[in-house]
C-alpha cells in the first residue's frame, strides 16, 4: 500500500510540475521577449561536450544569434517543443542562427537514445552535473536563453511554446 501511494504522489508532482510549464509557455506566447537596453548583460562563456564527443564553445557563435535551450528528457513541455525546435533549426540560416540545446542533469545514454528515437539534429550538449545551468540561473525546465550577436543575452523564455523561426528573423537582420 505504501508503494502505491508514494506512485500515486509522484503522479500528482508531475503534472504539477507539466501544468505550471504549459502556464509559463502560454504566457510566453507571441514575440521574443527582449531585454531593455540598460539591462543588456554578457553571456558567460561555457565548453561543453556534445552527444557525439564534440567539444562546444559558446564563443565559437560569435557573430550569430544563439538559441541556447535547456532541458530534461523527464519533463513533457521539453518534449512537447522540441519537435518545434527542430523545425525551427531545419529553417534556419546557420551562418547567422545556432540552436544548442543543453540536457541537464542526465546520462549521455539516455540522452542519445531520446535524441537518436525523435530523430533531432540540433545540437545537444550535456551538462551532466548541472555546472552551466547554474551559471544561467536555470531554476525551471524549459528555459531558453536568447543571445545575440554582440554575446549579449537579449531574451530569456521560461515555459513550452511553440516556436517559430519568423519570430527570430527581425533579430538577425
Amino acid at each position: 500500500m505504501h508503494r502505491k501511494a508514494l506512485r500515486y504522489i509522484a503522479l500528482f508532482l508531475l503534472v504539477c510540475f507539466w501544468v505550471q510549464g504549459l502556464g509559463a509557455g502560454v504566457q510566453a506566447m507571441g514575440k521574443v521577449p527582449r531585454a531593455p537596453e540598460a539591462k543588456l548583460v554578457a553571456a558567460s562563456n561555457f565548453t561543453l561536450r556534445g552527444l557525439k564527443g564534440n567539444v562546444h564553445r559558446l564563443s565559437d557563435h560569435q557573430g550569430k544569434l544563439v538559441f541556447l535551450h535547456f532541458w530534461t528528457t523527464w519533463c513533457p513541455p521539453c518534449r512537447s517543443e522540441l519537435p518545434t525546435i527542430q523545425q525551427m533549426h531545419n529553417d534556419s540560416d546557420k551562418n547567422k542562427f545556432v540552436v544548442l540545446a543543453v540536457s541537464v542533469d542526465e546520462p549521455q545514454e539516455r540522452v542519445k537514445q531520446y535524441v537518436d528515437n525523435e530523430g533531432h539534429t540540433f545540437p545537444v550538449l550535456l551538462d551532466s552535473d548541472g555546472k552551466i545551468a547554474r551559471l544561467y540561473g536555470i531554476r525551471a525546465f524549459p528555459t531558453t536563453i536568447i543571445i545575440d550577436r554582440s554575446g549579449r543575452i537579449i531574451g530569456r523564455i521560461t515555459g513550452a511554446r511553440h516556436w517559430r523561426w519568423s519570430e527570430f528573423l527581425p533579430l538577425i537582420q
